[in-house]
């Protein structure tokens, strides 16, 4: 393919258009260096700057996220503890509550039996 491209341009020109091109090609790398390439690099440099900047924030928020995610993973463990401790603390109010109302039946029937 590159030969066949290099073979019909040298049929179409001759030999001394080559190192023309190649100076005309390398001038116009130079004034394009000279009028645009420093204006873009300061503008690659800065918007590097900013990528480095978002690189940090994502780094702290991922940092945040994760002690988040672990504050929930506490907090969900304390939250099923204080509910077992609940459910524990019903169950003994209702022994307590069944052992009182027996206590007060049988409160009840000895007044009966002996006051009346």
């Amino acid at each position: 393919m590159l030969l066949s491209i290099l073979d019909s341009f040298f049929s179409i020109c001759s030999w001394w258009m080559l190192p023309l091109l190649i100076i005309s090609w390398l001038l116009g790398s130079w004034f394009w260096n000279l009028s645009k390439g420093n204006p873009l690099r300061s503008e690659i440099a800065d918007l590097e700057g900013k990528v480095a900047g978002l690189n940090t924030r994502v780094i702290d928020l991922k940092s945040d996220l994760n002690s988040k995610i672990y504050e929930n993973q506490t907090l969900e463990s304390d939250k099923a503890t204080l509910r077992s401790r609940v459910a524990t603390a019903e169950t003994n109010f209702m022994a307590e509550k069944e052992v009182k109302t027996a206590l007060e039946e049988e409160l009840a029937a000895l007044k009966k039996k002996y006051l009346g």
